[in-house]
């Protein structure tokens, strides 16, 4: 097995991104979420400091679509603009053309030529136990790999109550 675990990273590792920026709408919902109060005026030094960096810290995301399309989580793309870190070291701006927060995902566009698509699974033979990986790039660590199993299936999440 770990053979054939490198060669799914080895393959898929020239389509996984990293995705950095879009603060705006980020750094504006963080002081909320790390101090439980709704923002009132100034946030402290230390705060703002805080918003700052988890804004900046690298996402990651896959290309699906050799035109340029990638798709990442919501949480990724809260702003229209995002840079987009390639395997190969280059770097394109990428700009949010879809978003659904219910589901967790985002596409992003970027006019770059030359990607290599990871294509999508068909996920209706999937079974608990079955085992899945995980490569991304996120926090600027290329080819981070994760090996996990399938818990369950045909699960109801509630929507988040704002």
């Amino acid at each position: 097995m770990n053979d054939e675990l490198a060669q799914i990273v080895k393959a898929a590792a020239p389509s996984v991104v990293e995705i950095s920026g879009g603060g705006g709408k980020v750094a504006a919902t963080l002081p909320a979420a790390v101090t439980g109060q709704p923002p009132q005026g100034q946030c402290t030094k230390a705060l703002q400091d805080a918003c700052r960096n988890a804004c900046s810290v690298g996402r990651s995301g896959f290309v699906i679509d050799a035109a340029g399309y990638i798709l990442t989580t919501s949480d990724v793309a809260r702003s229209d603009k995002v840079t987009v870190k390639f395997s190969d070291g280059t770097q394109a701006e990428g700009k949010v053309v879809g978003r659904d927060e219910l589901i967790d995902v985002a596409v992003i566009k970027v006019d770059k030529t030359g990607l290599k698509p990871l294509p999508l699974g068909n996920s209706d033979g999937l079974q608990v136990g079955n085992l899945v990986v995980s490569v991304n790039n996120q926090a600027g660590m290329e080819s981070s790999v994760s090996l996990g199993v399938v818990a369950g299936l045909n699960r109801q999440m509630d929507q988040a109550q704002d």
